[in-house]
């Protein structure tokens, strides 16, 4: 999958260089607004973190920590940040 609205982060033992001072886990990623999917496997599934989205609702969970790749739209490199903030 290739966006240039996304970054494509190649998960390594577990972890995504998510920021340039920061590594961040895949585990973590999945409640990160700006995760938009996972590739578990080869195939790439939904971000959990979109489910308070009505048009991006996900239902599958798959293994995230075996995750290969996540796609991630946080362009600016801001890092995590919690989609519970954006719910709550």
């Amino acid at each position: 999958m290739t966006d240039n609205r996304y970054r494509n982060l190649r998960a390594v033992s577990g972890f995504v260089d998510c920021s340039a001072e920061k590594k961040e886990s895949v585990e973590r990623c999945r409640f990160c607004v700006h995760s938009r999917k996972f590739m578990v496997g080869g195939v790439w599934y939904d971000s959990p973190a979109r489910t308070y989205c009505m048009s991006c609702r996900t239902t599958e969970m798959p293994d995230y920590k075996s995750a290969d790749a996540v796609l991630c739209d946080d362009l600016k490199r801001e890092g995590f940040r919690s989609f519970l903030n954006v719910i709550s």
